[in-house]
């Protein structure tokens, strides 16, 4: 079951970024590239990345990752996806074990800080590089 998050995040809001920030011409287009790469390395961050190295991009554009998550931060529209659970926050303040919250969305995004509970740590591991399919 799918709150449809993914789907706004990686769909209208991934396409603006790819014209606002990175220039392209329209979101199809962008879209088009983004797409290419995400279908070898499942992952938008690890494409765009190697589409810059590759010279993918529109002339004078490179991409960084921390202003995807600070586009991501500051356009999704959290609150209609991400909604508070309380009672899974209270079950969980109940448990005495240390926990722990993985999450591969950009730091200052909202879904992480309104799902923690004021007893979990907020330090963060970054993930692992990803390998495409046919490495």
């Amino acid at each position: 079951m799918s709150s449809g998050f993914s789907k706004h995040r990686n769909g209208p809001v991934l396409a603006r970024y790819m014209v606002d920030v990175l220039g392209f011409a329209t979101e199809e287009e962008g879209m088009a590239l983004r797409n290419e790469y995400f279908q070898k390395y499942h992952s938008s961050v690890k494409g765009l990345t190697v589409a810059d190295e590759e010279g993918k991009l529109p002339k004078g554009k490179h991409f960084a990752e921390e202003s995807l998550g600070e586009w991501f931060a500051a356009e999704c529209d959290f609150a209609a996806y991400v909604k508070p659970q309380p009672a899974f926050i209270e079950a969980l303040q109940t448990l005495p074990q240390k926990k722990v919250i993985f999450s591969n969305g950009p730091r200052k995004c909202e879904c992480s800080r309104s799902l923690r509970p004021a007893s979990c740590s907020s330090r963060r591991r970054q993930a692992g590089t990803l390998i495409p399919r046919d490495a």
